[in-house]
This record gives structure tokens, C-alpha cells and sequence, in this order.
């Protein structure tokens, strides 16, 4: 190192290599420091090619679940699998097609019960109805289906 700081001096100004000479020390000294600081790089590069493989390690552990691995299904994370789609593509757009006559309920002449439903008092303006005939009647008809109800026979 001496050779080296020998050829730096003879090629200096001769007004700058008293002072090159004088912080010789601080030189030495800067060299220290440098060592000390490779000794630090390598030791956080060995820290973190470890903790990239303990991240590596944690994120497999993540993607285990009931199905690929011998875990139970009570330690998964309620992330449900997703189940693909049976249909196959047909090109038609979803809903009923152009030109499809569908079918719908028609309404019965004489239906099992009526309600009859009459406005008594306008709900803007609060006015009494009762005696103001309707303009419009409408009616609707919903079809339901009876609760079913047992029939016991003994013999």
C-alpha cells in the first residue's frame, strides 16, 4: 500500500504532497473504516438471501390448503375453491332470443279469492276519496301454491 501512496505522491503538484503526506494517517484510518463496512455488506447480504427464502418458504406455506396438502379442511382460510363453469359457449346473448314466443300465466276469469283494494284518501294531498269514483281500476293476479296439508286414514 505504502508503493501505491509513494506513486500518488510523486505524481502530486510538490505544493500538495506535504499535505497528501501529513494525512497519510487519515488515510490508514479510512481503510479501517472501509474493511469494517465490506465486513457489514456481506454480513446484511447473507441476512437477506436468508430472509428471502424464509419469505419464499412462508408464501408456499400460504398456498396450502385441504386440497393439496395432508392439512384438515378446519385450517383453511374460508377461501372457497373456485368451481368452473360447465356451460359451454353457444355465441347467443343470455336472456330470451328475438323472435322466441314465450309463455306466461294468463289470468283466470274467476279466481279463488278477490281483494278488492280501495283508496279512501289521496296520499299527496291527504283529500277524501271515498266518495269520488276511480279513474282506473287495475288488477293483478298472483298464483301461489297451497300449503300442504296431511290427510291421515286409518283402516
Amino acid at each position: 500500500m505504502d508503493t501505491k501512496i509513494s506513486e500518488i505522491i510523486s505524481i502530486l503538484p510538490e505544493d500538495l504532497q506535504p499535505l497528501l503526506l501529513q494525512h497519510k494517517e487519515f488515510g490508514v484510518l479510512l481503510g479501517q473504516v472501509i474493511a469494517n463496512y465490506e465486513k457489514v455488506i456481506v454480513n446484511l447480504q447473507e441476512r437477506n438471501a436468508f430472509l428471502e427464502s424464509e419469505i419464499k418458504r412462508l408464501k408456499d406455506q400460504l398456498q396450502l390448503d385441504s386440497h393439496n396438502s395432508s392439512k384438515p379442511p378446519s385450517t383453511d382460510l374460508g377461501r372457497k375453491k373456485k368451481i368452473p363453469s360447465l356451460r359451454k359457449v353457444s355465441g347467443l346473448s343470455p336472456g330470451g332470443q328475438k323472435g322466441h314466443n314465450g309463455t306466461t300465466l294468463k289470468q283466470v276469469s274467476n279466481p279463488d279469492h278477490k281483494n278488492e283494494i280501495k283508496v279512501d284518501v289521496c296520499e299527496h294531498c291527504g283529500k277524501e276519496l271515498s266518495f269520488v269514483p276511480p279513474k282506473t281500476i287495475e288488477k293483478r293476479q298472483v298464483f301461489d301454491i297451497p300449503d300442504i296439508k296431511i290427510e291421515i286414514t286409518e283402516h
